[in-house]
């Protein structure tokens, strides 16, 4: 029981007798560790789940729409006098919107692999450079949403490490990541801080012989600071911003870079992380750790922010996190009492009747139709909802435009409210039969002067892949043959070979697999 429950769709009356769905869950997902995933209902009704280690997440059965954040972990700080920051991770946010999966509506027992990536770990030695953080992954099947086309695997790399202040120059040079970690100085040696592939690349360290200055890592949104020195100060770089993001009304800064360290002949001032905001206390925070001139760099505060670069050892990265939300509680803007699908032999019609209970904000339904397959959808037309009601309000439709070649017709409604927000029905089929003499493919138009023409299948079902061979047959005999490599050119292959033969009438033969059929075509002049 508990099993059915953790994945059911639960109904309740809601306000003003509409029907309110409840998508959540009453269990958390089964994770590795402990403490890895946080589940709560935000105040606007939205499940909010965080997910801090490796686990699988099975989304609710029917969820139509959900917003995900898949942030990478931040670099590591460097060592030294004038080291650099690490860099912040890739923060990717999408929103899925109408969501359907093999034809139907909704998610259908979808399971998502979630992977946050690791925290770089600071240098502990002006030897090494810090870490980079680890990428952060969320994996799943394939399905289709309105917001884009079809979903593919997220992949939000980690932040790069800072340089450390060390002789080698290798060793200076802020690492790559999705934001750059910041390069280090020494001497009057300068090195550049990494560059980065998402986000912005880490500053530059400044070398001069009254002091050196490491720069910032870089941010998820804006660039590290260089290193810079004037006056007779050495003053490091700050880190580069990170990009904010609100969840359940609180924004937050992730993949802010850490800030560097600095030596002076007069003063030195180590560099501030990215990001400075509000706690909740009121005081205010750095997302990226500070650089410490006085012993180990500060820690990152949120995730996938980059540590500071400290003078006795450098601050490991926030780690990455990866957010799913979607709505716990929502109204229907429809409820249906019936929907059926069926072939009317005498008009060769598909008709469609369907009765609503109640309607809330209803705008249109837009009937869709699919032909041996619930992929291939297309609308075939609309009809005006009534917006409100609390009576029974009936409609139907009639499809007149059945394939000549029969097969399955596949049938849904696509409701669209007021505001553009959609839901779909149940689908429906009906079979029908070709009509009499029609064959599997259309040769058009005919007669012809051979520019244009065209060939195109009626029925995929007896179509599997295989190759396609044409040849076109003269009234004495000649033939010409075609190996076919696109269904889509078919007839331009046929159109260019007619405009060197002259009038008369040809014979198309289209062979693939074991079948075969022949078209009489008339070439005009």
């Amino acid at each position: 029981m508990a099993d059915r429950l953790a994945q059911a769709i639960l109904s309740t009356t809601g306000p003003n007798g509409r029907i309110v769905i409840n998508y959540n869950c009453t269990s958390l997902p089964p994770c590795s560790g402990v403490g890895n995933v946080y589940q709560y209902t935000d105040s606007e009704g939205y499940t909010v789940i965080r997910f801090t280690g490796a686990c699988e997440w099975s989304a609710p059965e029917g969820l139509d729409e959900f917003e995900l954040l898949v942030v990478g972990g931040g670099g590591g700080g460097g060592y030294g006098e004038a080291a650099g920051g690490g860099g912040g991770g890739a923060v990717i946010y999408q929103q899925y919107l109408g969501i359907t999966m093999n034809g139907f509506p909704g998610l259908q027992g979808a399971q998502f692999q979630i992977t946050p990536g690791g925290q770089g770990l600071g240098a502990s030695a002006n030897t090494m450079k810090g870490e980079n953080g680890n990428d952060s992954f969320f994996t799943g099947p394939s399905f289709d949403h309105s917001a884009g086309n079809t979903f593919t695997n997220i992949s939000a790399a980690g932040g790069g490490g800072g340089g450390s202040s060390n002789a080698s120059s290798s060793i200076r040079l802020g690492e790559n990541g999705a934001s750059g970690g910041g390069g280090a100085a020494y001497s009057s040696d300068e090195s550049n801080g990494g560059t980065a592939d998402n986000g912005n690349s880490g500053g530059n360290g400044i070398g001069e012989s009254s002091g050196s200055a490491g720069a910032g890592g870089g941010g998820a949104s804006t660039s590290g600071a260089d290193g810079n020195l004037g006056s007779g100060t050495a003053s490091a770089g700050s880190g580069g911003n990170g990009e904010a993001r609100t969840i359940s009304g609180e924004e937050i800064f992730y993949g802010a870079g850490g800030g560097g360290t600095a030596s002076g002949a007069i003063t030195n001032q180590a560099g501030f992380g990215g990001s400075l905001y509000n706690g909740a206390n009121g005081n205010q925070f750095r997302s990226g750790g500070n650089g410490n001139n006085n012993g180990v760099g500060q820690p990152a505060t949120t995730y996938g922010s980059g540590g500071g670069a400290g003078r006795l050892g450098g601050s490991a990265g926030f780690q990455g996190v990866v957010y799913i939300r979607y709505p716990n509680f929502r109204i229907l803007p429809i409820e249906y009492l019936y929907f059926n699908a069926i072939y009317n032999s005498a008009l060769r019609s598909g008709d469609l009747f369907w009765s609503t209970v109640k309607e809330w904000e209803n705008d249109r339904f837009e009937i869709e139709r699919s032909v041996n397959d619930v992929k291939s959808w297309e609308n075939i037309d609309k009809i005006a909802g009534a917006g409100y009601s609390d009576t029974p309000v009936a409609y139907s439709y009639q499809d007149l435009t059945l394939p000549l070649a029969g097969g399955t017709i596949f049938y849904r409604l696509k409701q669209i409210d007021f505001d553009g927000d959609s839901t779909y029905s149940d689908t429906k089929s009906i079979q029908i039969d070709p009509l009499p003499g029609i064959t599997r493919w259309r040769v058009f138009p005919n007669p012809t002067t051979g520019d244009p023409f065209n060939i195109e299948v009626l029925d995929l079902s007896t179509y599997n892949d295989e190759p396609i061979t044409l040849r076109v047959i003269a009234a004495s005999g000649q033939f010409k043959t075609f190996q076919v490599s696109d269904m889509s050119n078919m007839g331009m292959q046929v159109s260019q070979y007619f405009t060197h033969m002259a009038a008369g009438i040809y014979t198309i033969e289209i062979s693939w697999g074991i079948h075969k059929e022949y078209h009489k075509v008339i070439l005009k002049r």
